[in-house]
């Protein structure tokens, strides 16, 4: 077979590493093109964008019938057509034939006879053609590949990224196939790079950030993977791969691969076009030179489309290409061609009302901004109000601060864009930019400015939000409740404007301390339902009420409480993206109370692909992913999620949830042996603080004793009827209901007055996890002298349910059959096992045979009585 392979000449056709097999990465779409093929006299034209992997998907589909046992294929592989030139790809691959004749059916005629001649074809047997990018080829090509496909032995797989007139006649009419290639699955994504770097899997995370920011671009995925292992910035922890998302830069490569295809003319105008994208401006499109535009959109590097702000544009084809493109532009060059834009638009505009035209008007500040000419005062407010409610939000924050920074704007301007900055700032984790503007929002407050224009909702939010700050960062929160009271006494004073948003605040300030009674008791159940509630004002104390009510163990009226504001509101409601943010977490959290594990997984799913496209911070969904994995006993997912959330937060923890996050890794750690971390971060999620963390405190009690449990702590039944005490004095039934259980069981005893009042909490709780624990305590209630009988079936219930009780105490076994002992024991098979814990199935059958032996078992079923009865043994 001929190898031909891809070409500088460009990034005409990308392909998957060549060590990669297509029929690994997409088997679905080698096994359709083998079937098309495999027809008599069969023709496929394999349709994609350049870099889809369209020449390695013919490529690998040609091998498979050239190395057939029985009646192997001859192939034919063309080269790919030059960019430009008249140098045909049938001269090239055919250097022995006199082709000299213009006219197709001889060149065809005599390629037949020279595979005759050569012994390429005996009889019938068939020969295979593959002609990569015949959208580029010379129209005499094309013409005599129409008629070599005539010929009764011949099949062929072309590729093409576009339908030309020439292709279009080609297919009228004719037994040629169009085959889609589109952009990869995210599970085909994850094969390639999991192929690619040697790894069972990629973390969820960064597989869906890579994906959408490549669009499912093979050849751009096997660039992100290779660069960033090349920068080493690729980690590598028990459940797979993955990166820091705060570390992603633009591929220098790729800009440097398309800047050998242009001629300088086409890169210049690449470099323009990157820079300015959306490019719709009429008085632009007609300064640019019509052949390298014409040059670059045949090359697929920029693309014509419908902007749904800027109309009919021109922009550089991928996001990815455009990042590269401007990683290369010199500063010079860049102040080159905004100050050009910026006089031609200043001159062109000056026939138009600027602040009856908001598009145009942001367009002249973004271009001010970046040559750093000053723009009046008229001309940011007015783009500050075109952007206010944008899904952009750090193109709305940068308004937001010039605004403030501006020597002419108002003390009303600088505090209605102080809230914005601290909003956006505080959800991308930027704590300086956030106490910027909680130092500018309370100088505007405090100074002499006229704020009497200022409106009570924004008066309202600012105020709360200064409250917020100095609770969170403040070593005394008593200032935060005097601020928040000043903001309550002016919004009654104020006709009630505003007073869900304080009293959602209130609640959320006393959840943030831990006060989760007295937090339960500020909110309503209608704050997010009835009435206009246009601002998400009641959102947020309907949001603080539903992660209560998950941990009083109402997860049904949780699920309810946040069902409402998703729909009241919408969840992703530009305006509120925070807030959103924060409804997904409660929503995730009472999901998972509710046993809804699926649900959670798919709404978790499209939430980090919504945060994503809008460029958000993915703090507290993070956090959503490692509770769904605990609850699944998937410690090795669990430790990994919630690592990567405290290397993404550990500076600028701004939502202070990292407590929680340290009593996920504790509780994660515990369950995979690792002692040493699981005590130090039982240390580090004790740690007094303030924040999210100790809004969901019921949960971290419960993830620290269950760590406490796993790594054999003297003191966990103490601390465990500290902890439902504690409960008890929040009333979160749920809570001090696990509390209880795990004192009883760390104890091996049950009194009376213990049974009957988890009884009592599990009426209260009304779910299968409540009755499944007070049944499994029941079965400490033998007298003291009697062995605990615990029913090995009844332990899987609770498993099932996410209670996951610690394995017996053994020296005999390593960590890693430690880990399949206890998976074996609750009845689950090899295959589960081996998928849970990411390693081959044959290892599992290893060491579950060494447990066997070692403990002196024969079966599941023996497995799981022993580790029934020695888990509980009264001296253990």
């Amino acid at each position: 077979m001929r190898d031909q392979h891809f070409q500088a000449g460009g990034a005409a056709e990308s392909r998957f590493p060549p060590m990669i097999s297509a029929a690994i990465i997409a088997p679905d779409r080698v096994q359709r093109l083998h079937d098309e093929i495999a027809r008599p006299n069969a023709s496929v034209l394999l349709l994609g964008s350049q870099g889809s992997g369209r020449l390695r998907l013919a490529q690998d589909v040609a091998q498979m019938f050239a190395t057939q046992v029985e009646h192997p294929w001859r192939v034919v592989e063309l080269p790919p057509p030059a960019r430009a030139g008249y140098v045909s790809v049938f001269s090239i691959a055919f250097p022995e034939v006199d082709l000299g004749d213009d006219d197709p059916e001889v060149r065809a005629a005599r390629i037949d006879e020279a595979l005759q001649q050569l012994g390429s074809v005996a009889g019938d047997e068939p020969l295979l053609i593959v002609a990569p990018n015949i959208d580029f080829a010379l129209p005499i090509d094309i013409a005599t590949l129409m008629l070599l496909q005539r010929l009764p032995y011949v099949r062929l797989i072309a590729t093409a990224s576009r339908m030309t007139g020439p292709l279009n006649r080609w297919t009228a009419g004719t037994n040629l196939v169009r085959l889609p290639v589109p952009p990869l699955t995210v599970e085909e994504t994850d094969r390639m790079l999991a192929q690619l770097l040697a790894v069972p899997h990629i973390v969820p995370s960064t597989l869906r950030r890579w994906h959408a920011v490549s669009r499912g671009n093979a050849y751009l995925l096997s660039m992100l993977a290779i660069e960033a292992e090349y920068q080493g910035r690729i980690h590598y922890s028990r459940d797979g791969a993955w990166v820091n998302e705060n570390t992603q830069a633009p591929l220098r490569g790729l800009g440097e691969s398309i800047a050998g295809v242009c001629d300088p003319d086409e890169w210049a105008l690449l470099e323009q076009i990157s820079l300015l994208e959306p490019l719709s401006e009429t008085v632009l499109l007609r300064r640019m030179p019509a052949a390298p535009l014409k040059a670059l959109i045949e090359y697929g590097f920029v693309a014509s489309s419908s902007h749904h702000q800027a109309g009919n544009a021109i922009e550089i084809a991928h996001p990815m290409l455009a990042d590269s493109i401007r990683a290369m532009i010199l500063p010079q060059r860049r102040y080159e061609v905004f100050d050009e834009t910026l006089d031609i638009l200043e001159q062109e505009y000056g026939k138009y009302d600027l602040l009856q035209s908001p598009m145009r008007m942001l367009r002249l500040v973004m271009l001010a901004l970046a040559v750093e000419r000053e723009a009046p005062i008229a001309w940011l407010w007015s783009a500050f109000q075109s952007t206010k409610y944008s899904g952009e939000l750090m193109l709305k924050m940068r308004i937001a601060q010039e605004v403030m920074a501006c020597s002419q704007s108002t003390a009303e301007q600088r505090i209605e864009c102080a809230f914005v900055v601290i909003s956006v700032a505080r959800l991308a984790g930027d704590l300086e930019a956030y106490a910027s503007a909680v130092r500018i929002a309370e100088a505007s407050l405090a100074g002499s400015g006229d704020t009497s224009a200022l409106s009570l909702t924004v008066a309202t939010h600012v105020g709360t939000e200064l409250a917020l700050w100095h609770h969170m960062h403040d070593a005394e929160p008593n200032q935060a409740f005097e601020v928040l009271a000043e903001v309550a006494d002016r919004s009654r004073q104020g006709g009630g404007e505003g007073a869900k948003y304080v009293r959602g605040m209130r609640a959320l300030m006393l959840a943030c301390t831990g006060r989760l009674r007295e937090a339960f008791a500020a909110t309503e159940p209608s704050d997010g339902v009835l009435g206009a509630d246009t601002d998400g004002a009641g959102a947020l104390g309907s949001t603080i009420r539903a992660l209560i009510l998950t941990q009083r163990g109402e997860s049904a009226a949780a699920v309810e409480e946040v069902t409402a504001i998703r729909v009241l509101h919408g969840v992703g409601l530009t305006s509120h993206t925070e807030l959103t943010q924060l409804v997904s977490f409660a929503w995730v959290l009472a999901l998972v109370a509710n046993s809804d594990i699926e649900l959670a997984h798919e709404d978790l799913a499209d939430m980090e692909e919504r945060a994503l496209r809008s460029g958000e911070f993915l703090v507290l969904l993070g956090g959503c992913a490692a509770v769904i994995a605990l609850e699944e006993g998937r410690w090795n997912v669990a430790l990994g999620e919630a690592e990567r959330l405290i290397d993404g937060i550990n500076e600028r923890d701004v939502y202070g949830v990292l407590p929680v996050v340290y009593a996920m890794r504790a509780f994660a750690a515990a369950a995979l042996g690792d002692h040493t971390l699981a005590e130090r971060s039982i240390i580090l999620a004790e740690k007094p603080s303030n924040g999210l963390g100790r809004a969901v405190e019921g949960i971290s009690r419960i993830l620290l004793l269950r760590a406490r449990q796993w790594v054999r702590d003297p003191l966990v039944a103490v601390r465990a009827s500290q902890a439902a005490e504690w409960a008890r004095e929040q009333q979160l039934p749920d809570t001090e209901l696990q509390a209880l259980h795990v004192a009883v069981c760390e104890r091996r005893t049950a009194t009376s007055e213990e049974l009957e009042r988890a009884g009592l909490l599990a009426e209260v709780v009304g779910t299968a996890k409540g009755d499944a624990m007070l049944a499994h305590m029941r079965c400490f209630a033998q007298n003291d002298h009697e062995p605990v009988r615990v029913d090995a079936a009844e332990e899987r219930r609770l498993a099932s349910l996410g209670v996951h009780l610690p394995p017996p105490p053994t020296s005999e076994l390593t960590a890693r059959e430690r880990e399949i002992m206890m998976l074996a024991s609750l009845g689950y098979s090899n295959r589960f096992i081996a998928d849970r814990l990411y390693i081959a199935l044959r290892t599992v059958e290893t060491h579950l045979a060494r447990v066997f032996q070692k403990l002196g078992v024969t079966s599941r079923d023996e497995l799981g009585a022993w580790a029934s009865r020695e888990r509980w043994r009264r001296d253990s």
